[in-house]
C-alpha cells in the first residue's frame, strides 16, 4: 500500500503542471487553484472508480472542467442572488460573503 501511494503522489505531482494550465482555460481566474486542488483531491479519493488505465488522463482533465463549472455555478448563484434582491436604486453588491448568503436566504434561494 505504501509504494501506491508513493506512486500516486508522483504522478499527481507530475499531472499537477498541466492541470493548471487546462484550468487557467477552463476556470475563472481567482479559482484556477482552487479547481486544481479541488481534482487532486478528488482524483486521490476516486482512483479506484477508473476502468481502463488508458482513460486517466482524459479522466483527470474532466474532473478538472467540472470543477471549474462548479465553481462558476457558485459564483453564478451569488450574482443572482445579489441582484434578485437589490432595489432598483440599489447597486451596491453585498459587504460580505455572510452578506450575500443572507440576500440568498432572504429570497428563498438553497445554498446547499
Amino acid at each position: 500500500m505504501n509504494g501506491d501511494s508513493v506512486a500516486m503522489d508522483e504522478v499527481l505531482t507530475n499531472s499537477r503542471q498541466d492541470l493548471r494550465r487546462y484550468a487557467e482555460f477552463h476556470c475563472v481566474v481567482n479559482d484556477v487553484e482552487d479547481a486544481v486542488q479541488e481534482s487532486l483531491i478528488l482524483v486521490s479519493r476516486r482512483l479506484g472508480d477508473l476502468r481502463k488505465q488508458e482513460a486517466f488522463a482524459s479522466w483527470l482533465f474532466r474532473i478538472v472542467k467540472r470543477e471549474c463549472n462548479r465553481l462558476r455555478r457558485g459564483w453564478r448563484l451569488l450574482v443572482v442572488c445579489w441582484t434578485g434582491s437589490a432595489s432598483p436604486g440599489n447597486r451596491n453588491p453585498p459587504s460580505s460573503l455572510e452578506n450575500s448568503i443572507e440576500i440568498c436566504a432572504s429570497v428563498g434561494v438553497p445554498l446547499a
